[in-house]
């Protein structure tokens, strides 16, 4: 990580007093006395490049502390009051290389290579690269960090461990179909705690269980087997989603739609129906014990990988309000 120790020149005495009492106590492991410090500094700073480095070097130590959270917040401020300053946009990219959110990664160098575009032309290229280097993790590496599902999580690790044990591509075996099936299933998993928990609640409480349900509720495909077992096979979730973003005046589907979280928008449920329509290509060969063909897999495996690391976003704003 990045600290700034150019803050100069000497007429921001004392605010470069504090920030060098900063600098020096968090080369010594004081961590918790520098961002006091520098925190002293900020307070009585109303400079923006001044403030935009000092709110970097508090950010560096959160950052060194493991506290990524709080460093992204100061990380994200730092370049608001100083966006031409390259290294807080990469400060705040790494971060989200630390969380294993390559695609937020890759979202704040994309950011940052259009704020630049007409500024300096290296730097431009830079962030450009950098962004196509997370791209690499996005489709290679399942963020395992917000998969708060322990079924989903075996699921998703055994995937990768299959994927990592493919080494001839020539002689591809059963287990390459394997992988596909523990992705989907992952998914299956995530899915039903968090949307179908709240799904089931709706449907409970206008339907007790053994009661007697209208035949036009089951119209909805995959309700019956939500609301007998807790359970939707992965073809009726896109089914559901569907009728979900239709205008739609049905009672039980408005009321279902109102259940989602807020922060969670129709281009996100796209996101879901994306995976399904990825892995649909490869799922059912793989269920039936089928070897897939080399070009099949090398053409979906790391775009079925990134469409996982996106839906696994989507089902991580039932946890947090971001």
């Amino acid at each position: 990580m990045f600290i700034n120790k150019q803050i100069t020149p000497n007429h921001f005495y004392p605010k470069i007093l504090y920030c060098d009492i900063g600098l020096s106590l968090a080369d010594i492991g004081f961590f918790e006395d520098a961002i006091d410090y520098f925190t002293k500094a900020l307070e009585i700073s109303s400079n923006q490049k001044l403030r935009a480095s000092i709110l970097n070097n508090i950010g560096t130590v959160f950052s060194d502390t493991i506290q990524l959270d709080n460093a992204i917040k100061k990380f994200e401020k730092a370049i608001k009051n100083d966006p031409d300053n390259l290294m807080f946009w990469i400060n705040y990219a790494k971060m989200y290389q630390f969380k294993l959110n390559y695609i937020k990664a890759k979202e704040i160098f994309l950011d940052a290579e259009k704020h630049f575009e007409n500024i300096d032309e290296k730097t431009t290229a830079l962030m450009h690269a950098h962004a196509l280097i997370m791209d690499l993790h996005i489709m290679g590496i399942i963020n395992l960090n917000i998969v708060h599902d322990e079924d989903a999580l075996k699921h998703f690790k055994l995937a990768e461990q299959l994927v990592r044990n493919v080494n001839n591509l020539e002689n591809l075996t059963e287990n390459t179909g394997i992988i596909f099936i523990e992705l989907s299933n992952g998914f299956d998993c995530c899915f039903h705690t968090t949307f179908s928990k709240i799904f089931l609640k709706v449907l409970q409480k206008h339907f007790p269980p053994n009661s007697k349900i209208p035949n036009n509720i089951w119209r909805i495909r995959g309700l019956r087997e939500l609301w007998k077992g807790n359970h939707m096979s992965i073809g009726n979730i896109f089914y559901l989603i569907s009728e979900l973003q239709k205008l739609n005046n049905d009672p039980i589907i408005l009321e279902l739609k109102n259940a989602i979280p807020k922060n969670i928008t129709d281009e996100e449920l796209k996101i879901l129906q994306n995976f399904y329509t990825l892995i649909e290509k490869t799922r059912n060969p793989g269920s039936h014990g089928e070897v897939l063909d080399k070009t099949i897999f090398l053409d979906n495996i790391s775009k079925t990988i990134k469409a996982i690391n996106e839906a696994l976003i989507v089902f991580e704003k039932f946890y947090t309000n971001i």
